[in-house]
């Protein structure tokens, strides 16, 4: 075992994830924010690190799972992890923790973002993932009620997603986006970027029911998605020239589709999925300064309906056709709760403000530094 040296520093962030997956977006904001307040991180992901070029050029050190295992994790102070943090408890995440814990001899923290009992695919392991939260020194979540599932006298921290800040600058106007996409001025556009599964099938055919309405109702209305689909297409409705699939797109390109919607949508409804998750789109959606509809959980519980966002109380495709057809009647409205939205993000949606709850939390884990934890041998 090659003991750390308590210095607090070297923290090692293991993804379950590659950058092409919002998680480890996070994972690059947090270590990107700690690098400059002195810390010196590592992040390793489960394959395809060259990902990160997407996102910049990092001055800290980006590895594979493999990488780490061949012992190419290196510190620039020649010492060791001080710290290892866990985003989720899922099976690969855990095994490559308790690995790391294991040479170091030093302590962990577990970052939670979903329910993983809630998940269909992808969840953790239900019995290993219970011991490896209980053994370990603290957590981050996401969202305060992920608190629920945290040990009583272990420290923890609500740690709400950032944006990206060339959210606030796209690149292209926004008719020249539009153009590109063959939409028109008298489109109605509705913008979604993230993938379909399993877990949300449910609510992401609300979506696409609610824009066939719409278009039937004589709306223009057209859905731009991006990102991958883990379902046969028959799953969802057929909106024939109502949708631009664009599949995965590059980071750089978010703003700009972004700015060149009428109407951000987050599907869903209140449910032991929603209830315990911040989808990691949504700071982005806000901080665009376009109206947002999401569903009176999470993050909603925080936004001020008509003021800030359009809440969603059962999510269903009728409830979602009359909030965008609200704003398609009232432009007035959408500028309005889009400044909101907008003002909100600047206020409580930044990276630099939410990371200092993390520095709080890793200096309680020094302070109160035990043996390695129990449940990880």
């Amino acid at each position: 075992m090659r003991v750390h040296t308590g210095g607090g520093r070297n923290v090692v962030f293991v993804s379950h994830c590659d950058f092409t997956g919002n998680s480890a977006l996070h994972v690059y904001s947090i270590a990107s924010t700690l690098h400059r307040r002195g810390f010196s991180p590592a992040v390793v992901v489960p394959g395809n690190a060259r990902s990160v070029r997407d996102l910049g050029r990092p001055p800290f050190p980006v590895l594979s799972y493999r990488d780490v295992r061949r012992g190419k994790l290196q510190f620039a102070d020649g010492q060791v992890a001080d710290l290892v943090h866990a985003f989720t408890p899922r099976e690969p995440v855990r095994e490559l923790t308790v690995e790391l814990v294991s040479i170091y001899g030093c302590p962990y923290v577990v970052h939670l973002e979903d329910n993983e009992e809630a998940i269909v695919e992808g969840r953790a392991h239900p019995v290993r993932a219970r011991a490896f939260v209980a053994g370990a020194s603290g957590m981050t979540v996401v969202i305060d009620r992920l608190l629920e599932l945290k040990p009583d006298q272990m420290p923890g921290v609500v740690v709400w997603p950032g944006f990206d800040e060339r959210i606030l600058s796209p690149r292209r106007p926004r008719e020249e986006v539009r153009e590109r996409l063959g939409l028109g001025q008298n489109h109605l556009v509705i913008v979604y970027t993230g993938n379909i599964h399993e877990t949300n099938l449910g609510e992401m055919r609300s979506l696409y029911l609610a824009i066939s309405h719409l278009r039937r109702a004589g709306h223009p209305a057209v859905l731009v998605k991006t990102g991958w689909d883990f379902v046969h297409r028959s799953a969802l409705p057929d909106l024939s020239d109502g949708i631009r699939e664009l599949g995965w797109v590059a980071r750089a390109h978010v703003p700009e589709l972004l700015a060149a919607a009428d109407v951000l949508v987050q599907p869903g409804r209140p449910d032991p999925y929603n209830d315990y998750r911040f989808p990691s789109k949504l700071p982005e959606f806000l901080a665009s300064g376009r109206p947002v509809v999401l569903p009176r959980t999470n993050i909603g519980l925080h936004l001020r309906d008509g003021v800030e966002a359009l809440l969603l109380e059962r999510g269903d495709a009728g409830e979602i056709f009359e909030k965008i057809a609200l704003l398609a009647a009232n432009p007035e409205l959408g500028a309005r709760v889009g400044e909101g939205g907008r003002a909100f993000a600047l206020r409580e949606l930044r990276w630099s403000r939410n990371v200092d709850r993390i520095v709080d939390l890793y200096r309680r884990v020094k302070e109160s530094e035990a043996p390695m934890p129990p449940g990880v041998g």
